[in-house]
């Protein structure tokens, strides 16, 4: 990254991305775009390999503090596929949130902390989503979990972003 640059919040969140660990022995996906370009990617991927995905909502708006600092309100989805599409609400809340979605939420928010190159301000929010959809169930081809997180982020141009040591 360029010193003199603010930094771009996608290329950053992505390098983050690609240091974590294998999530239940799958590689952790990003991709970046709008809400709808989301729901449009889960209805046409057929690949088996695209979750879990974080997926960069934009646009997100850049607050410029200095010449390499910035401050953004970052929303990221955070999905993987649901194993238990007909089951109610509480028993896919129980079953896949609170053992596998909860542990995702806190590996992004892990990153984000021990990240060079971000300070997570103030708290941050979470919606669970079970059982998810937008499009028309009849077209989408993945129910997914997910989890909307929103967070107000500083963002600091580094020569190198560090190497994150996972827990």
């Amino acid at each position: 990254m360029n010193n003199n640059a603010i930094p771009d919040t996608s290329t950053v969140i992505e390098s983050i991305v690609n240091q974590m660990p294998l999530f239940e022995g799958f590689k952790i996906n990003y991709e970046v775009g709008s809400k709808e370009s989301f729901d449009t990617y889960i209805a046409n991927k057929t690949d088996s390999s695209k979750y879990p995905i974080i997926w960069e909502v934009l646009p997100s708006k850049m607050e410029v503090i200095e010449d390499n600092i910035g401050k953004s309100k970052v929303v990221l989805i955070i999905a993987i596929k649901s194993s238990y599409e007909r089951s109610r609400d509480y028993t896919v809340i129980r079953k896949e949130f609170d053992s596998l979605m909860m542990k995702l939420l806190n590996r992004v928010v892990e990153g984000l902390k021990k990240s060079s190159a971000t300070t997570m301000l103030d708290s941050y929010f979470y919606e669970k989503k079970p059982n998810y959809y937008e499009n028309n169930k009849s077209v989408q081809l993945d129910i997914l979990n997910v989890i909307v997180f929103e967070a107000n982020i500083q963002f600091k141009t580094t020569n190198c972003l560090n190497t994150i040591i996972w827990e």
